[in-house]
């Protein structure tokens, strides 16, 4: 697919944002809660329901940011047929007007405060949508969504405004926050041997050869014998 950026700019308006309408927790740390979901086939947008699933793993990570490639992103098992949950706290500077964007290859949302800020939702290749929102000194709740059916991968999230003298960059992890209650996926130990070796063991198997048994169409059930 050819890149495309969609975009709405900024208004001028000097109207001061209202105060971050949700208090943080008081123990933050870096970094984002990140929830992925595999093996959802057939979708066309962002799945609506991940609040009624399980995710496949959870983590912590500095940023919502991976590299648009036809691999598998680092950590993850799956390049496709996918769903990918950010969230956590956006940490804001100087109050006034920002731009917010996310590139992606397929869809993504941004949500900031549980508001739909950024739609670049459905099938496509990398994409940078873009929309702007006045946001106030102090933490705001920041969430991004993310969906792969196939092909290539990517997402990135960008910003502008006056933490950043108004040019675009990338959402810094050092803006990034998250309760420190991120949970660890669940991994199921698996049961001990249920047979012991003999004692001494050495190197190579044993090959055993039946010749002369005729007219078989599947492996005899009889070798034992």
């Amino acid at each position: 697919f050819p890149y495309t950026t969609l975009f709405r700019s900024p208004t001028t308006t000097t109207t001061t944002p209202p105060p971050p309408p949700f208090t943080p927790p008081s123990q933050l740390v870096g970094g984002l809660q990140e929830e992925v979901y595999y093996k959802i086939y057939g979708m066309r947008g962002i799945p609506t329901n991940l609040d009624s699933k399980s995710p496949s793993v959870v983590r912590g990570v500095v940023e919502p940011y991976y590299k648009n490639t036809w691999r598998n992103w680092p950590g993850f098992t799956a390049g496709s047929n996918y769903a990918v949950r950010w969230t956590g706290w956006v940490q804001i500077g100087a109050s006034g007007t920002y731009n917010w964007c996310t590139s992606s290859d397929d869809g993504s949302k941004l949500f900031i405060d549980d508001v739909l800020v950024v739609n670049n939702d459905g099938l496509h290749g990398l994409r940078t949508t873009c929309h702007p929102l006045g946001v106030s000194t102090g933490h705001h709740k920041f969430k991004v969504l993310f969906f792969e059916r196939g092909g290539h991968n990517g997402i990135e999230v960008t910003y502008s405004g006056a933490d950043t003298s108004h040019k675009t960059v990338r959402i810094p992890s050092s803006v990034l926050f998250n309760d420190g209650k991120i949970p660890t996926t669940t991994t199921t130990t698996p049961p001990p041997p249920p047979f012991t070796p003999p004692s001494p063991l050495v190197g190579g198997l044993k090959e055993e050869v039946y010749y002369n048994i005729l007219r078989m169409s599947r492996v005899p059930t009889d070798l034992d014998s």
